[in-house]
């Protein structure tokens, strides 16, 4: 089963943030963009199958021009006999016109005309088109009025198989026509569909954008809220600060010259040959005591002179060293082992490198105060080589931890766990990290050791 621990941990890996919508909002638009894309091949695509559908039309409206001509051709002559009374050449012009007849009929069958009906007309007309000249002929040799009439009558027959003829060619040009109508008025809703769409995917961009406009000025608005607020709060802290660091100066000043007095005065007393040995541990005692009270003072002026000026390039693990070796003998009577693994090369940050040192040794002496015996510490570097360009610090003890109540609190001022702590050390250590453009973290694993880690720009 899932702990509540667990549950509670997964619903913050999954809490949506603020920017996750701007991500939604690029789908989005990505999203209307390919719709736009597609609308448009889809728009291309359809003028492309209209102007195909519109050119087989034409194709058939022209091939029906050119067989309604050539019917007409094959017609006249034998209307155009009567009056020529030249019966030869009439024939001449209707062979010529029945030969072209079979090419324009094909031409027309090519583009999908059915011409079933019109080539029975076709047939009839050249069937009484060639009676009308046979007739004509007859009466040449008999001269008969009954032969001209026969002759008169077939050429009627023939002028109304014309007229079917044409009217079948006209009724096909009329159905291209009507087709050309239904495909212009299909296209037409086609294209308004699309514009519909486009016009609302634009409308939707539009108020999209809008509300982008609106929800950057409020974050804008709330920005400016917090930074004044920010600049409030470090106002409020820097006068407290102010403040602390005046009552820390004047109270280490009033303290420091009496303690140097009581410690001169131990020390005086330990160097007389004629002390007594019974009271040699007692003047040691107060010797060590004002050593280390005077190393608290050390640490309360420290704190109070703030951010130094001091800031040049320097090697940050043989700063690190330099600390280690300072506190050495601390943490050899603590039996303390520090394991510190260097580098290669040597790491370059920019700082004051002094107040780093410190912030080391109070992490050291941290360590010493806060761990059993035979505790060791690992100091580890991690280098990222990505920019920007970095390294980080773990330092990690085999302790008794820090309990995962407290571990948010380890770097506020005057926040301790011990009754004899000040609550200084770790937020000197978190201003210095700071000063240098760093950050610090605390792992809170208790019963596993505590686990400091520290991240440091490198100097480029």
């Amino acid at each position: 089963m899932t702990s509540p621990d667990m549950k509670a941990s997964t619903t913050r890996n999954i809490r949506w943030k603020w920017y996750h919508y701007y991500f939604i909002l690029a789908a989005f638009d990505l999203l209307v963009i390919f719709a736009s894309l597609l609308l448009h091949d889809q728009t291309l695509n359809s003028y492309d199958l209209a102007l195909r559908k519109f050119g087989k039309i034409h194709a058939q409206l022209r091939s029906v021009a050119a067989l309604r001509l050539g019917v007409v051709d094959l017609n006249a002559p034998g209307n155009d006999v009567f009056a020529s009374q030249q019966a030869e050449v009439e024939i001449q012009r209707f062979e010529l016109a029945r030969d072209r007849l079979p090419s324009l009929m094909r031409t027309a069958q090519s583009t999908g005309i059915d011409l079933t009906e019109t080539q029975k007309f076709i047939t009839d007309l050249s069937e009484q088109a060639q009676k009308v000249f046979s007739e004509l002929l007859l009466t040449r040799t008999k001269n008969t009025v009954i032969a001209q009439a026969h002759a008169a009558a077939t050429m009627a027959s023939m002028d109304n198989h014309l007229a079917e003829a044409l009217t079948s060619l006209t009724e096909i040009e009329q159905h291209a026509l009507m087709r050309i109508d239904s495909i212009l008025a299909e296209y037409g809703l086609r294209l308004a569909f699309y514009g519909n769409v486009q016009s609302s995917l634009l409308l939707v961009v539009i108020v999209i954008l809008l509300g982008v406009f609106w929800y950057g000025r409020k974050l804008h608005t709330m920005h400016d809220l917090m930074m004044a607020d920010q600049r409030t709060a470090q106002s409020a802290r820097h006068e407290r600060l102010a403040t602390v660091g005046q009552l820390c100066t004047g109270v280490a000043h009033g303290i420091r010259n009496p303690l140097a007095a009581i410690m001169t005065s131990a020390q005086l007393g330990l160097s007389m040959q004629k002390t007594k040995d019974d009271i040699t541990p007692r003047l040691t005692d107060i010797v060590e005591e004002c050593r280390r009270l005077n190393h608290r003072l050390t640490r309360l002026l420290d704190f109070a002179r703030g951010a130094s000026d001091v800031i040049h390039t320097y090697d940050f693990p043989e700063a690190i060293t330099q600390a280690y070796n300072e506190i050495y003998e601390v943490l050899k009577v603590a039996n303390i082992t520090v394991k510190i693994a260097s580098p290669d090369k040597p790491l370059m940050v920019r700082g004051d490198r002094e107040r780093m040192v410190r912030a080391f040794i109070e992490i050291f002496s941290n360590a010493a105060e806060h761990t059993h015996e035979g505790c060791v510490v690992n100091v580890t570097f991690i280098i990222n080589d990505h920019r920007p360009l970095g390294v980080e610090v773990v330092i990690a003890d085999t302790g008794p931890g820090i309990d995962q109540h407290v571990h948010k609190q380890v770097f506020d001022l005057f926040f301790t766990t011990t009754t004899t702590g000040t609550g200084i050390g770790l937020s000197v250590v978190k201003d210095a990290v700071v000063s240098h453009g760093g950050e610090i973290l605390v792992d809170a694993s208790p019963n596993q050791g505590a686990t400091l880690r520290i991240q440091i720009p490198l100097a480029e």
